[in-house]
This record gives C-alpha cells, structure tokens and sequence, in this order.
C-alpha cells in the first residue's frame, strides 16, 4: 500500500494490470497487514481511507501500534486520524498492575509531596487504583475521559 498515494492511483495500477479484460473484477485474495488495519481490506473491498491512515501511521513504532490497537479495542473507535490521536493523548503507560500504575500516578501528580514520609508510607496504592478513573488492556492504561 505504501507504493500508492491514493485508491485512484492504486486502482488505475491494478486495470493496468487487467488491461486484456473486457470488464476486469477486481479481488483481493492474498494480503497480509497488521490486525489494526482489519475491515480495512477484504477479497471483494478496498477501504479508500486506507491509504490516508497507512501514511499516519508510517511513521509510528511498534509500541505506538500497540497502543493505538489497544485503544481501539477499549473503544470500539474505527481507526481514522482522531483515534491515532486520542490514543496517544490518553495514554499513561505500560504498568503489570493498578497498583502500579497508582504509585506512577501519585508520583507524577505529587500527591504525596507535601506529606511527611511517616505518614506517606500508609497510603493504600491498591485502593487509590480503584478509584482512579482509567482504562486498561493488555496492561497498557489510558485516561477514561
């Protein structure tokens, strides 16, 4: 996909290629693509906004896939220009727990800074997970909001 600009350009190329048919049919039998691209192909279709969201996301790594994927599964969001960005904004972090993810939270916010450490040490980080509003997949967490 990323030899096209567009579907026009895309399609001119392909009845080029069917040029000795009188009314070629055009299929898409054999493809391969990331599952974050799903419902964007299909044998008898072609999305035409393919080709718009494959140059977005030409430049984005693994990692951004991932969380842009994650996001849309969180969702439900189709996957145009506003979800890349939402899914980046939203964003907190990768973390293997809540509780992680509440002490990364209360460290970036300072929550605790102006309490003394005797007294810091009984935060419950478990239960402050519970009530921070976030949503989580494959343990990558994005602000619920």
């Amino acid at each position: 996909m990323s030899n096209y600009d567009n579907a026009e350009v895309f399609y001119d190329d392909c009845k080029r290629l069917h040029q000795d048919e009188e009314d070629p049919e055009l299929m898409f039998q054999d493809w391969e693509c990331p599952p974050i691209f799903d419902g964007f192909i299909g044998e008898c279709h072609l999305e035409e906004t393919i080709f718009e969201i494959t140059s977005l996301l030409e430049a984005k790594s693994d990692d951004d896939m991932e969380i842009i994927q994650n996001y849309m599964y969180l969702t439900g969001i189709p996957l145009n220009e506003q979800t890349i960005e939402k899914a980046q904004e939203r964003y907190i972090g990768y973390f293997s727990s809540e509780t992680e993810l509440a002490e990364y939270y209360v460290e970036e916010t300072g929550l605790l800074q102006n309490i003394p450490d005797e007294v810091a040490m009984y935060f419950d980080y478990k239960a402050y997970a519970r009530d921070l509003d976030f949503m989580e997949h494959n343990n990558h967490y994005f602000y619920n909001y």
